[in-house]
């Protein structure tokens, strides 16, 4: 089996944790799949003593569309 499959994340430890957690997963109930962790450094990873509202950041999820 050749298929990919890529998570995105963000890159705090929570983030990373959880994903790990969802790939492990993956690989055992589809053993010959490989899964790809891709990781995104959003604005508000970057900017953490103002609230993303303050700044005019967005959710990481939409993050990932932009």
């Amino acid at each position: 089996m050749n298929d990919i499959i890529r998570i995105g994340t963000r890159k705090s430890a929570l983030a990373l944790i959880q994903t790990q957690l969802v790939a492990d997963e993956l690989r055992q109930v589809c053993p010959g799949i490989q899964v790809e962790i891709v990781t995104k450094d959003t604005l508000g990873d970057r900017i953490l003593d103002k609230p993303l509202q303050e700044f005019g950041g967005i959710s990481p999820v939409l993050a990932f569309n932009t």
